[in-house]
C-alpha cells in the first residue's frame, strides 16, 4: 500500500495523473476498487484505511463520473 501511494505521488510529480499514460482507466477503477474493499472488509484496521484514503486522495484527479459514481454509492451504503 505504501509502494503504491509513493508510485502515485511520483506520477503526479512528474505530469498530471490525468494525462498520464501509466495510469490507464481499467488500472484507475481497479484500485478504487481494490481501496473500497479494504476499508470495507477490515473495519478495525485505521492504517490501512488511512493508506487507502490517501491513494484515492493522489488519484482525485483522475476521477469520472463513473469512479465519483462508484464512491458516492459506496459511501450511501456504509455511512
Amino acid at each position: 500500500m505504501e509502494q503504491l501511494r509513493t508510485m502515485f505521488v511520483a506520477l503526479s510529480k512528474i505530469q498530471s495523473i490525468k494525462t498520464n499514460p501509466l495510469l490507464s482507466e481499467n488500472l484507475r477503477r481497479k484500485v478504487i476498487e481494490t481501496m473500497l474493499y479494504m476499508i470495507n472488509t477490515f473495519p478495525f484496521c485505521s492504517i490501512s484505511h488511512q493508506q487507502a484514503i490517501l491513494i484515492l486522495n493522489s488519484l482525485k484527479e483522475a476521477f469520472d463520473y463513473e469512479d465519483l459514481s462508484t464512491l458516492k454509492n459506496f459511501v450511501k451504503k456504509e455511512l
